[in-house]
């Protein structure tokens, strides 16, 4: 049964408390390291949930707005194959990228401690947390802080929640010497509805590290921000994914950010599948930031028809300077989105 496509879907309430929680423990944890909480077990998690509404986002930088024109300046022309080979190189580098991989990871290593490595303290809201420097007798080491923020079978009335949350600053590593790196939060859940459909979630910021992963971007520490909102059919059939993401390359001083740009599936009703709603904003290697307007189909919004060819409109700064047309398969359909994989599904 396919849902109605919301885009204040209820299931925003568990993604933003999330998030915000996850902030506020990793600068919690920053000022509280060795010390400040009472000691707790670090085998089991706090996994109770708030109805506030709201919540944080990825942070991308200055959104894609589309400014009015001024009226003044010459009109340069772009070479929209250029700008097109740009976006859909970005595209292809945070297809797969999600959070997925690294609970496991760090639930590994950590099971490679000890009692007093890692030490293991309380917030003030009774998630546990671990906050030290040490080596344990196995050989695992640890450094710095990270607090694990879980979601085992939680129901808010409407979907059952499987999931984590990590905020870590520091880096743990393994008895065999493999290390898992963070610095920031990530966040990977998935939620089923009575009616069998999907709700999943998965936000990770870029540099994430864990060397023993067969992914390269993990493995190698070059992953994007990225962060998908998807609802679908569980068998991969038809579905909705909203995406956030900061891409910039290391070897080149360019950025694709995409906010919120929506893509659904002919069989979830869009008319317009090969096209996403929203803009994506593009900074070029000539340093120039354009951002290409595109008109698929909003939440609940019909797509038209005519403008429906997979190009988008370029503006520099409210200038118009024609079209550009992206190839947008490397989002893949639902069945290859990273958000029906990991431990949870």
């Amino acid at each position: 049964m396919k849902p109605t496509l919301s885009r204040k879907h209820h299931s925003h309430a568990i993604r933003g408390e999330l998030c915000a929680a996850l902030t506020l423990a990793l600068v919690a944890c920053s000022g509280d390291q060795k010390g400040g909480g009472a000691a707790a077990d670090g085998e089991s998690a706090d996994d109770s949930a708030a109805g506030a509404d709201g919540g944080a986002a990825i942070d991308t930088g200055d959104p894609a707005w589309i400014l009015p024109d001024d009226g003044g300046g010459e009109v340069v022309p772009i070479d929209p194959d250029a700008v097109a080979a740009q976006v859909e190189a970005a595209l292809a580098r945070m297809s797969g990228v999600s959070a997925a991989p690294l609970l496991s990871a760090m639930d590994a290593i950590l099971a490679a401690g000890e009692p007093g490595c890692p030490d293991w303290y309380t917030d003030e809201d009774g998630n546990p947390y671990w906050s030290d420097t040490c080596t344990a007798s196995s050989g695992a080491s640890f450094s710095g802080y990270g607090l694990i923020y879980r979601y085992d079978g939680y129901s808010d009335g409407a979907t059952t929640w499987d999931g984590f949350g990590l905020a870590v600053a520091g880096s743990l590593t393994a008895p065999d010497g493999e290390e898992l790196a963070m610095n920031g939060y990530a966040s990977f859940l998935q939620g089923e509805e009575e009616s069998g459909s999907l709700t999943a979630y998965s936000t990770i910021e870029a540099g994430q590290r864990w060397s023993a992963s067969t992914e390269p971007w993990l493995a190698e520490g070059t992953g994007p921000t990225v962060g998908w909102y998807a609802v679908g059919a569980p068998d991969g059939s038809g579905g909705a994914v909203s995406i956030t993401a900061r891409v910039e390359p290391e070897d080149a001083f360019t950025a694709v950010i995409l906010d919120e740009v929506l893509f659904i599936t002919e069989s979830w009703g869009s008319a317009c599948p090969q096209e996403p709603a929203g803009a994506i904003s593009v900074l070029t290697a000539e340093g120039r930031w354009l951002d290409l307007e595109f008109d698929g189909p909003g939440w609940g919004e019909d797509a038209e028809v005519t403008l429906c060819d997979g190009c988008g409109r370029a503006y520099e700064a409210g200038a118009a300077l024609g079209e550009v047309c992206v190839d947008f398969s490397a989002v893949g359909s639902p069945e290859r989105w990273p958000l029906w994989t990991g431990p949870y599904r």
